[in-house]
């Protein structure tokens, strides 16, 4: 009889670093969307870095982390692997207006059209900056 597969969560991987006594000191989150939850609910004692370029989503990560009383610190921006300007293009992958997905391009004409609501210059940073 074949048992069915388990499949990894993120939150049963984090839970088991924490059962291992693996020190966490903080939490980088980068292109954190509005939230992730599982970094929410394995670490909500730990200073949270959340880094995210795309401004729709700061008022509802403000409102999430805010509500769930987490220590942390919204970086607007890009993060990569140098200090530069580039594209972040905003893309609404199920029809309409919203936002679903955003990509970074170093410039335009190598981002695809398809879908795309939006497009601005944002600052990168590097994250050990």
């Amino acid at each position: 009889m074949d048992s069915p597969k388990r499949l990894p969560s993120m939150v049963a991987g984090l839970d088991y670093l924490k059962s291992c006594g693996v020190p966490v000191d903080f939490i980088v989150d980068v292109g954190v969307f509005t939230c992730t939850y599982p970094l929410i609910n394995c670490f909500s004692e730990k200073k949270h870095y959340l880094i995210e370029p795309v401004r729709s989503f700061h008022a509802d990560i403000e409102k999430i982390y805010t509500g769930y009383k987490i220590d942390y610190e919204l970086i607007k921006c890009a993060a990569g692997g140098s200090e530069d300007i580039r594209y972040l293009c905003e893309y609404a992958r199920k029809g309409g207006d919203s936002i679903t997905h955003s990509r970074i391009f170093r410039s335009l004409a190598d981002a695809p059209t398809q879908d795309l609501v939006n497009q601005t210059q944002v600052v990168t940073h590097r994250v050990d900056g």
